[in-house]
């Protein structure tokens, strides 16, 4: 009996360019891929069981969640095109939002079955300030941002254990390991977004390496990526967002402006992710100090 053709679970990391990946670099490979349709993708966020899927992950209640309807629309579509790797992309699989660090990972085995797991990491500094800036222009993670930007650190890393603050998301290591443990050490991909910048072909090997095609048709798309990279999709709160839209860019255009002001409040959010990273550069041999991440190992977490 032939081997079934590669599944891949892009799980994350949010704010770790899972917007360019999935619009600029998926939806064009040779790989059938499964996404929202506002991702590049053919699923319905609200008809498709795909979509229900999302919504339970997002909301932290999948209690309602049609695991059966899911398991025969997938299976259908692997039935379908048998000899192709399938790519499944949604951030939303690594965010621990409502869950323990476990539960995520179990449910996505009991789905999918066995897996390649894509995680791509960036510098937690970096990846916090974005998810704030992120969360001024949608409130799509239901954080609280009413705060100015030192405010809303500090009261994230002071509850870093409290399972709704985002400081819980710079726990790399904790979120690889989990996906370790249940889909295996071997079959998990963890990839720094700063090497697509810094060193284009090691990204597009390592994407790869856990998609199951050529790395040579990767690295055009990651060095030309379309222009349009958020098509227009039917959303009933479109006009008001559009609307509100203008006053928050330019309030974020200023924050970015005065950013050279809270390098401190950065280096204290590196500084708490330190020992995250100083474990994770060492299990998944990865060069974080190089690529600029806090990796001191004397840190207290």
């Amino acid at each position: 009996m032939p081997e079934p053709a590669k599944l891949c679970l892009h799980v994350g990391l949010a704010k770790a360019g899972s917007t360019t990946l999935q619009q600029g670099v998926f939806r064009r490979l040779d790989t059938v891929y499964h996404a929202l349709e506002r991702k590049g993708g053919p699923y319905d966020e609200q008809s498709s069981t795909f979509g229900q899927l999302v919504r339970g992950a997002r909301e932290g209640n999948l209690l309602d969640f049609d695991k059966a309807g899911f398991a025969r629309d997938f299976a259908a579509s692997r039935r379908a095109a048998p000899d192709r790797p399938h790519l499944v992309s949604e951030e939303r699989f690594s965010w621990y939002r409502g869950y323990s660090f476990l539960e995520k990972p179990t449910l996505l085995r009991e789905l999918f079955g066995p897996a390649e797991i894509l995680i791509v990491i960036r510098r937690p500094s970096a990846l916090l300030r974005s998810l704030y800036d992120q969360e001024l222009k949608f409130r799509r993670y239901g954080l609280d941002t009413s705060k100015s930007f030192p405010v809303w650190v500090d009261r994230a890393l002071q509850n870093s254990d409290h399972h709704l603050s985002p400081a819980n998301m710079l726990r790399f290591d904790t979120i690889a390991e989990a996906f370790a443990e249940v889909f295996g050490r071997a079959h998990v991909h963890v990839v720094p977004l700063e090497w697509l910048r810094r060193d284009p072909q090691r990204f597009a090997d390592a994407l790869a390496g856990c998609l199951g095609v050529d790395g040579g048709a990767l690295a055009p798309l990651l060095a030309a990526p379309p222009r349009n990279m958020r098509p227009l999709t039917p959303n009933a709160f479109a006009a008001a967002r559009a609307v509100k839209r203008g006053l928050l860019l330019q309030y974020i255009q200023r924050s970015r402006a005065m950013m050279g002001r809270h390098t401190a409040l950065l280096q204290r959010i590196d500084r708490f992710a330190a020992p995250h990273m100083d474990r994770l550069s060492r299990q998944w041999e990865l060069p974080l100090e190089q690529l600029g991440y806090d990796c001191d190992r004397s840190r207290a977490a």
